[in-house]
C-alpha cells in the first residue's frame, strides 16, 4: 500500500483537492495521510479543521505560530514550520507529498520533503501572481518533482523553468471539480441562508492583503469596502487568507461591520 500525504493549509486549497482525496481515500492501494497546518488551525479564521473533519480523518495537525502579521512574524513561522515538517515527514515516511498552489507553508513542507527525499507533486504551478507567491510559486516548482498545471500557459512556463516534459502534465484547475459535479452552494440557497430577495442583486467580495506592501492592505480595503457601500449593493464579505497585513484588512473590515447590507 502507497501512502500519499496531503498537505492544506487553508479552506479555499483544501477545498480543490476533496476529490483527489475522495480518490485516494477510496482506492485500496493507498493510505490517505492528511495534514493540516495554518488557517485550518486559527481561532481568527474559524478553525476550518472542523469542516475537514467531516470529509476525511486528520493525520496530523502541525501548529504554524504565526503570532501577528508582519513579514517578520510570517517569515519565522515559516522557518519553523520546515522543521515541524520535518519531524512530521520523517515519522509518517509517505510515499509522496501532495501540494497545491503558492503560499508559504507549502514551500516549508516542500523543503522538508526534499530534504528527506519524498517526492512532491504539486498542483497549481506555473501561475503568474504579480506579487510575493509569484515567487514562492516557481521555487516551489523547482524543489518537486510532478507538475499538474491548469494551463497549457502555466506548463510552459514550468518547462521554461527546465523541468522535463514527462514529469508535466496539465490537467486543469482543480477547484472546478466540485461545479462540474453540482456540489456547491446554488444561489437559490445563497439568498436563502443571508436572506437576500430572489430578484436583489448582490456581490460577493474577497479582499487579500497586499504581500508586496502589506503596510497599505488597511488603505486598500478601506477603498474596496467602501465603494460596495457607497453603491449601495447587498455584499457578503469574505475573511482574507493569514498573508502578511491580514491585520490591516480585518480592521478596515470592522468598521463597517455596521452596514447594514453587509454581511
Amino acid at each position: 500500500m502507497k501512502k500519499v500525504a496531503v498537505l492544506s493549509g487553508k479552506r479555499g486549497g483544501f477545498g480543490a483537492m476533496i476529490g483527489l482525496m475522495e480518490m485516494i481515500q477510496n482506492d485500496p492501494l493507498m493510505e490517505l495521510q492528511l495534514i493540516v497546518t495554518d488557517m485550518h488551525l486559527s481561532n481568527i479564521f474559524g478553525y476550518t479543521a472542523k469542516e475537514v473533519e467531516r470529509f476525511f480523518p486528520i493525520s496530523y495537525k502541525v501548529v504554524f505560530g504565526q503570532k501577528d502579521d508582519s513579514a517578520v512574524e510570517r517569515g519565522r513561522a515559516l522557518g519553523l514550520f520546515v522543521s515541524r515538517m520535518v519531524d512530521v515527514l520523517s515519522e509518517a515516511r509517505p510515499d509522496i507529498l501532495i501540494t497545491l498552489g503558492d503560499r508559504g507553508e507549502v514551500l516549508s513542507a516542500t523543503i522538508a520533503a526534499m530534504e528527506l527525499n519524498i517526492p512532491v507533486a504539486h498542483i497549481l504551478g506555473g501561475d503568474v501572481a504579480g506579487n510575493r507567491d509569484g515567487n514562492r510559486i516557481h521555487a516551489i516548482t523547482k524543489l518537486s518533482h510532478l507538475h499538474f498545471p491548469s494551463s497549457a500557459d502555466s506548463a510552459d512556463r514550468i518547462l521554461k523553468l527546465g523541468e522535463e516534459s514527462h514529469r508535466v502534465h496539465t490537467v486543469g484547475a482543480t477547484y472546478i471539480d466540485f461545479v462540474m459535479q453540482g456540489r456547491f452552494t446554488n444561489n437559490r440557497d445563497v439568498r436563502r441562508m443571508y436572506a437576500i430577495g430572489e430578484e436583489e442583486p448582490y456581490a460577493i467580495c474577497i479582499q487579500h492583503p497586499m504581500t508586496l506592501k502589506e503596510c497599505a492592505s488597511y488603505d486598500e480595503a478601506l477603498s474596496v469596502y467602501g465603494a460596495l457601500r457607497d453603491y449601495g449593493i447587498r455584499t457578503l464579505v469574505i475573511y482574507p487568507c493569514s498573508d502578511q497585513g491580514y491585520q490591516g484588512t480585518l480592521r478596515a473590515l470592522d468598521e463597517f461591520r455596521t452596514v447594514p447590507y453587509f454581511s
